[in-house]
């Protein structure tokens, strides 16, 4: 996008437009020299890609220092390349000329804001392919102009219109897209001091170097044809080590040596050809070079921003884990220093509740004594909200110790636990055939106990219990089942059984803490649980998760 500021003043405006004209000016003299007869149509011009970055970068407020610098150029060559001519038809063309420069600039500049709103093209690789298609429209514009003036005021013949519009559009095309990319990509940050060294600016001087020796062998002498096709390579190299700014600079001098050299009828593409067939299949070779290692080059710098993206979200993403680590830490030292200090008046409330009661005995009466002992329960009842709250926090921040599990061997050691449970609730368990599984034993034992001892606790007070526990692998995932015909849920609370203190019944016994702490087992293995259940119809509880850790 434009750089400069919203309301210039005329004065900086006029000092910018002149600066533009004097290098138009001078890089157009030089042009000139390698035109085509009659000396009007150039195989290659630099000032449109001077007339472009500027204006990209400037703004088109200062389009008047490219009419005026191209009306000096124009109108005294035409008159020197035919001495005839009437003064004021070389006036004329010359007018049409610089018109259709400006406009061409102008039409350049703008259709790249629109099309790409950015000031450097050259970033992302869709991008140097929308400059590309927005300079072929753009060049058409003093091309066609300028041929149809040419013909018009009688400075160039019938049969050369199309050879004049060819060798203009494509010295217009080859201008911008050799000297655009060096003014953009060069205009911020050209020396960054913060990637400069001595090594690394001894290599990029050496390969410069290099590269101009190559260059000059490749496109002086008689070379063979397929020569030129060396600098694909060296320029995707280029781009790989440094970046848009070396491939510019780089296009820039492959371009200045191969005019040269045809300019002198030397070289590959001089081969059978005229100097003029020469300079035109020599640049539109040089063109398609530099769009090639500028679109290599933006592909780099975005797989690199990719890169230091995921790099930079690394880094914060493992910032956060240290920050929640220590969180946790503190959370849990938090924890343990609470649940001390809270089992301590715990401990005084139910000793001088007990001693009242021994003490007072004799005199009190009924309801005084069922007031002491809800105090005593509601002591017991603080305890147990204290262990299964460290319990959950321990199971949150244990480190895991990945093993093989062998769930049958697991579940029977709970059902010997519960045997007592069992029988008193006159409970059928059947087990199938279960798998074995990588993961944390003793989280496994809490879950699968969790489980069945929700399932007793549940259960309907005139119906035996019938818990199923059953498991297959499939896909290398864990499934696990635990049903039971027990009391059930509605089916809006699946998703709220697993929250902390939350019970199917407020009449059930325990802190509501087992299944939160059946969820944060499964999950730290990488898991998930869910529960399908509806009232007086039982529930199923099931386990997904990897089979073989995590």
């Amino acid at each position: 996008m434009e750089t400069n500021p919203r309301n210039p003043s005329a004065v900086r405006t006029l000092a910018e437009a002149a600066a533009l004209a004097a290098i138009y000016y001078l890089s157009a003299v030089l042009g000139l020299n390698l035109a085509i007869p009659p000396g009007i149509a150039t195989a290659v011009w630099p000032p449109s890609g001077i007339a472009f970055a500027v204006l990209v970068l400037r703004g088109n407020r200062l389009w008047p220092g490219i009419w005026v610098a191209s009306f000096l150029v124009n109108f005294p060559s035409l008159l020197h390349h035919s001495p005839g001519a009437h003064p004021f038809a070389a006036l004329a063309v010359a007018f049409a000329i610089a018109s259709g420069s400006a406009l061409q600039a102008v039409t350049g500049a703008s259709l790249q804001k629109l099309a790409i709103r950015a000031a450097n093209p050259f970033e992302r690789v869709g991008h140097v392919f929308l400059f590309m298609g927005v300079t072929v429209i753009a060049c058409m514009v003093a091309s066609t102009i300028g041929s149809i003036s040419l013909r018009s005021g009688g400075f160039a013949s019938a049969e050369n219109f199309a050879v004049n519009w060819q060798t203009w559009w494509l010295g217009d095309f080859t201008g911008i897209v050799v000297v655009t990319p060096v003014i953009l990509s060069s205009y911020k940050g050209f020396f960054n001091h913060r990637e400069l060294n001595v090594e690394k600016t001894a290599a990029a001087l050496s390969f410069f170097c290099g590269m101009v020796l190559l260059s000059a062998v490749i496109f002086s002498g008689k070379q063979p044809l397929f020569y030129p096709y060396y600098l694909f390579p060296i320029m995707a190299w280029c781009a790989f080590h440094y970046g848009q700014v070396g491939v510019a600079w780089t296009g820039l001098v492959m371009a200045g040596l191969s005019l040269w050299f045809a300019h002198l009828g030397q070289g590959p593409f001089a081969i059978g050809n005229g100097i003029p067939q020469a300079l035109l299949i020599s640049q539109g070779f040089i063109a398609a070079v530099n769009m090639t290692g500028m679109a290599l080059a933006a592909a780099v710098s975005e797989i690199q921003k990719a890169h230091q993206a995921l790099r930079d979200a690394y880094e914060e993403r493992k910032r956060l884990a240290e920050e929640l680590d220590r969180s946790n830490k503190e959370l849990e030292q938090f924890a343990s220093i609470a649940s001390h200090d809270l089992r301590a008046p715990m401990r005084e409330i139910a000793m001088f509740t007990q001693l009242i009661e021994r003490k007072l005995s004799q005199v009190m009466g009924q309801d005084e004594k069922n007031y002491l002992s809800f105090i005593e329960k509601s002591c017991v009842r603080m305890n147990e909200l204290i262990d299964s709250i460290l319990e959950h926090s321990r199971v949150s921040q244990a480190e895991r110790v990945l093993a093989d599990v062998d769930l049958n061997v697991l579940v029977r050691e709970i059902l010997s636990d519960l045997e007592m449970h069992i029988r008193e609730k006159k409970a059928r368990i059947h087990v199938d055939e279960l798998p074995a599984v990588l993961a944390d034993r003793g989280q496994m034992r809490q879950l699968l106990q969790n489980l069945l001892t929700n399932a007793l606790k549940y259960s309907k007070s005139d119906v035996p219990p019938y818990i199923r526990v059953s498991g297959a692998v499939e896909d290398d995932r864990l499934v696990l089942y635990v049903q039971d015909n027990g009391i059930g849920f509605d089916a809006a609370e699946q998703e709220k059984v697993f929250q902390p203190f939350r019970r199917f019944t407020s009449k059930a016994e325990g802190t509501g803490m087992g299944l939160a702490i059946c969820k944060t087992i499964v999950e730290r293995h990488g898991g998930k649980i869910t529960a399908e259940s509806r009232p007086n119809e039982g529930s199923t509880f099931i386990v997904k998760m990897p089979a073989q850790g995590r």
